[in-house]
């Protein structure tokens, strides 16, 4: 992929999760069977980027789904989620089952028009499960887009509890 081209899609992926991230900033990103897996930080205020083994974990805490419908914008193309479905299952089975992210940072996987992303809203690093992710994603998706009506363009599942965390 030309350089311009990655340059887009990463400035696509940081416009696409600032109404979560406000003003997000590039940390990191690798790329794994075509998805991308980066983070980004959100800078409410500096954090310390740790892998502390002590965080807490959040896998299969409830959450609330929310659609929005930001006017222009398509939802992704379900062949797209599928192709990071797949990443989600090998990440998960060849690698921890769990994944940490640092307080006020993002993970997320990309591909073509779909990203499915981590946001730790907590002051706390915060463990979550690759499964989850996958499956509160395609709740998400399954609640917002079409054949939903409205379709919706964007999809989140939210900390039902404590509002720590938003995945999508």
């Amino acid at each position: 992929m030309p350089a311009f081209s990655r340059f887009f899609a990463l400035a696509a992926l940081i416009v696409a999760v600032n109404g979560v991230c406000d003003n997000a900033k590039f940390v990191s990103k690798t790329t794994f069977n075509g998805v991308d897996f980066t983070t980004l930080e959100c800078p409410s205020e500096i954090v310390k980027r740790t892998t502390d083994p002590n965080a807490e974990s959040v896998c299969g805490a409830p959450c609330v789904f929310n659609c929005f419908h930001n006017v222009g914008d398509l939802p992704p193309t379900s062949q797209d989620c599928a192709v990071i479905n797949n990443a989600v299952e090998i990440f998960s089975g060849k690698s921890s089952a769990t994944f940490t992210v640092s307080p006020n940072h993002v993970q997320t996987l990309t591909f073509g028009t779909c990203a499915y992303f981590f946001q730790n809203l907590d002051s706390v690093p915060l463990t979550y499960c690759w499964s989850d992710l996958a499956t509160n994603a395609n709740a998400s998706a399954a609640t917002c887009f079409p054949p939903s009506s409205p379709p919706s363009s964007d999809a989140t599942c939210g900390d039902a509890v404590a509002g720590q965390w938003v995945v999508g």
